[in-house]
């Protein structure tokens, strides 16, 4: 098993049966994996924010199918293969980013509003600066 970081297109991936041969397959491994690291981060998300309102007999499976995806992201991280690996980070990243995890300044804002009158003064000036900022519910 491989202990630090190389780079080639000859990799087996978490199963001898998924073993890439050829710079296709490997092209084909990697927008797999993007595309599996971006799914839990959407998952994760929507788990965290949406699920509230759904009953527990969907919620559950839900979460069983996050926790074996979040570990076989994981399990190819592992892997050691730097294109694996960036693969991975870059589907992380774009669904950190396309789902909307709070900003630095919507987590400022949530911090204001708790801060009361002050905060309300504050608030007004922050919105009138910058308009991207969503009022949390």
């Amino acid at each position: 098993m491989q202990m630090s970081f190389y780079s080639g297109t000859d990799v087996t991936i978490m199963f001898d049966a998924w073993t890439t041969r050829d710079g296709g397959m490997y092209a084909l491994a990697l927008m797999l994996v993007c595309a599996g690291s971006f799914l839990m981060m959407v998952m994760k998300h929507y788990l965290s924010v949406g699920a509230t309102r759904l009953s527990l007999a969907v919620r559950a499976p839900l979460a069983f199918l996050f926790f074996n995806l979040s570990y076989a992201v994981m399990l190819v991280a592992m892997t050691y293969n730097v294109g694996l690996w960036f693969a991975t980070m870059c589907g992380l990243t774009l669904g950190y980013v396309v789902t909307g995890m709070p900003t630095l300044a919507e987590r400022q804002l949530r911090a204001l509003l708790a801060a009361g009158a002050v905060g309300t003064l504050c608030l007004v000036l922050l919105l009138r600066a910058d308009r991207t900022l969503r009022l949390p519910v």
